[in-house]
C-alpha cells in the first residue's frame, strides 16, 4: 500500500510539471571580492602615489623614483663606496608619516643591505646611495610597515619618509 502511494505521488508530481520549460532567469554578473579588493588596492596605491609626488614638488627635493614606487632624494652626496646587497652599514634615522608628524627619532642601526632587517622599501633605497651620503627615502605603505603598521608608532597604511645618513 505505501508502495503504491509513493508511485502515485511520484506519477503526480512528474505530471504537474507538464513537460513545460521551466523560465530561465539571468541576473547580472556582479565582480567578485577578489576584483573589488584588486580595484580598491589600486586605486588606494595611485592616490598615495599622487600624494607622494605632490610632496616631493611642494618641497623642492629632486627624489629619483624607483621601479617600487620608492623615492630617493640624496640632499648630501657621499663619497664612500657604493652601497650593494649585504653591505654591512650603520645607519642614523629620523621616520616620520608622510602627514609630517615625527614616529621615530635619531634611531641608530647597523644593518646588512637586502638582508630583510629593515623594511623592504628603505632597503631598496638603500641601494641608491653611498657611504657618507644623507638622504630622504619616501616609502609608500606597501613597501613599508603595509596594512598593519609596526604595532607599536606606526600607523595603518602609513607612508614614511626616512630621514637617513649612512655611515
Amino acid at each position: 500500500m505505501n508502495r503504491l502511494l509513493a508511485i502515485f505521488c511520484l506519477a503526480a508530481l512528474l505530471s504537474a510539471c507538464g513537460g513545460r520549460d521551466i523560465p530561465v532567469i539571468e541576473m547580472e554578473t556582479k565582480p567578485s571580492i577578489k576584483e573589488n579588493m584588486i580595484n580598491a588596492n589600486r586605486y588606494m596605491s595611485k592616490a598615495e602615489d599622487t600624494q607622494i609626488d605632490e610632496l616631493v614638488r611642494r618641497n623642492g627635493w629632486n627624489a629619483v623614483k624607483l621601479d617600487n614606487g620608492v623615492r630617493v632624494w640624496e640632499y648630501v652626496s657621499g663619497k664612500g663606496e657604493k652601497l650593494t646587497y649585504e653591505t654591512r652599514v650603520r645607519l642614523r634615522y629620523t621616520l616620520s608619516a608622510i602627514s609630517s608628524s615625527v614616529i621615530y627619532k635619531d634611531v641608530k642601526k647597523e644593518i646588512t643591505v637586502g638582508k630583510s632587517e629593515v623594511v623592504p622599501g628603505l632597503d631598496t633605497g638603500l641601494l641608491e646611495l653611498c657611504r657618507g651620503s644623507k638622504a630622504k627615502i619616501i616609502v609608500p605603505a606597501y613597501a613599508g610597515y603595509g596594512v598593519a603598521g609596526d604595532g607599536d608608532k606606526v600607523p595603518q597604511n602609513a607612508t614614511l619618509i626616512f630621514d637617513v645618513e649612512i655611515n
